[in-house]
């Protein structure tokens, strides 16, 4: 199906994805719904009955459910959008825009097929669209036109690797991609043997670097290493050796903290946008996060539906208590084929437990948010684990005073500096907007405090935890302070 183009604004109905100026803009499932049928019928009257037919086919919903989404649609049009869709009193709606048919290939696609060379074919399979990331792939790519080492950091479960293959399946078309899994290697010493595997070589022993560096320089090569954090030393050795030797290779790395390399340049992947405040948002469905869960619910099963206002702010609620990360919103969306809402809701407040099935094809450390907390804790030192698992005392923000009340011991006030350092720098801490405090994602709590509960120290980490909140002046109680 060709692209359509009406003013400054592209609509891929096949893709799901509206653009002006080439930017993509946010727009809900049905709001997208509304506006691709208005659109592919310009000039015509739309009534209710055929609008809300198409949208919701197998569900029967009342004309409010169409106003809700007609709203958040004239919302991401902004006052342009009185110009664009008209109501027609007593019979519907009409599309006035001037709308044209442009070729599928003159588009510029972001999320592309996967490329025919054979060294591409190794890249993990990702969902067509991937939701609310479409801004975040493009400044990737833009950033990969000057950065020879690029780190895509952020917490476990964020949606890093799927940021990386998109962007692999774009580079593709032009150059090599050699796309490598560090979390399948046993340790750090594998790492140029399995580059030289990947890459086609016979090479054994000292001869394993030559080799690649001399395969590497025959042709554009973008390396992609995937999940750095438990062989980050020999990641960045590797990294900082090809690129002073290999001018023709680029590398990307996902993981949870820096390589600290030069040329290093970093790119966050921050968590899918969510409602802060469901009562009062009239476009919950815009919210990528929202979106994410609604797409995933959508597969459950032909009798699912999520069109009701209640519905849509309990989604809201869910996915804001999730963090806004896209495997936990995966996890939770897998399981509304066998409970409603409200239960699901409650049981989410409980994530470790509760969210642990996931795709049968995902790799191990992504089919339960346990065993993705799992891989993640084991990259840390002795000192991170237990500062950890004693921040998770903390049910709201805390500061660094805070949280070194409860690291009880004193005289090793520099192990508990390095610690909060290695912590935050590995993604585990998550700076408040306000400053000078943190946080832990829920997610990353609850998996904390079970440890915490089940170590020599939980009894005295609490004493400690309690005594701080006491000696805080009444006006400085609230999150900070309370008990767990």
């Amino acid at each position: 199906m060709s692209l359509l183009q009406f003013d400054n604004y592209e609509i891929d109905i096949e893709q799901r994805r509206l653009t002006e100026h080439g930017q993509p803009l946010r727009l809900g499932g049905r709001a997208f719904d509304i506006l691709s049928t208005l659109v592919s019928r310009a000039g015509e009257v739309v009534t209710k009955e055929e609008l809300i037919s198409h949208v919701w086919p197998t569900t029967i919903v009342d004309e409010g459910s169409l106003r809700v989404h007609l709203v958040a649609l004239r919302k991401t049009l902004g006052d342009r959008a009185r110009r664009y869709v008209e109501t027609i009193p007593g019979r519907g709606y009409l599309f006035a825009g001037d709308v044209r048919q442009i070729p599928r290939e003159n588009d510029i696609v972001v999320m592309p097929q996967l490329a025919s060379s054979p060294l591409a074919g190794n890249l993990p399979r990702i969902p067509k669209r991937l939701v609310g990331r479409e801004e975040c792939v493009r400044s990737t790519l833009e950033l990969l036109e000057s950065a020879r080492l690029l780190t895509l950091v952020g917490p476990g479960g964020v949606g890093k690797t799927a940021v990386a293959v998109v962007c692999a399946n774009v580079l593709a078309e032009s150059k090599r991609v050699v796309f490598l899994d560090l979390a399948t290697l046993a340790d750090g010493d594998a790492l140029l043997s399995s580059l030289a595997t990947h890459l086609g070589l016979n090479t054994f022993g000292d001869v394993v670097l030559p080799g690649v560096l001399a395969e590497l320089s025959r042709t554009d090569t973008v390396l992609f290493l995937d999940g750095c954090e438990r062989v980050v030393d020999a990641a960045a050795h590797a990294a900082e050796t090809i690129l002073r030797e290999s001018t023709t290779t680029q590398i990307v790395t996902t993981t949870r903290e820096l390589l600290r390399t030069p040329m290093e340049k970093v790119r966050q992947i921050p968590p899918l946008e969510f409602p802060s405040d469901t009562e009062n948002c009239s476009d919950i469905e815009a919210y990528p996060a929202v979106e994410l869960f609604l797409s995933l619910a959508a597969l459950a099963g032909d009798g699912v539906d999520i069109s009701r206002r209640q519905d849509l702010q309990i989604v809201g609620d869910i996915v804001g208590s999730l963090d806004g990360i896209p495997l936990a919103i995966e996890l939770a969306a897998a399981r509304v084929f066998e409970m409603d809402l409200p239960t699901l809701h409650r049981s989410v407040a409980d994530p470790i437990a509760f969210l642990r099935r996931g795709r049968r094809t995902a790799p191990p450390r992504q089919q339960t948010m346990r065993a993705t907390l799992d891989w993640s804790y084991s990259t840390l030192s002795g000192d991170e684990k237990e500062l950890l698992l004693r921040l998770s005392i903390f049910a709201g923000t805390f500061t660094t005073d805070a949280a070194l009340s409860v690291w009880e011991s004193t005289d090793r006030v520099d192990s508990f500096h390095d610690a909060f350092d290695g912590l935050f720098l590995k993604s585990f801490l998550v700076a408040t907007q306000r400053g000078g405090s943190f946080r832990l994602l829920l997610t990353t709590r609850d998996y904390a405090r079970e440890k915490l509960d089940e170590s020599s120290f939980s009894m005295s980490c609490r004493q400690a935890h309690s005594a701080y909140c006491l000696e805080r002046p009444p006006t400085a109680t609230g999150k900070l302070t309370r008990l767990s």
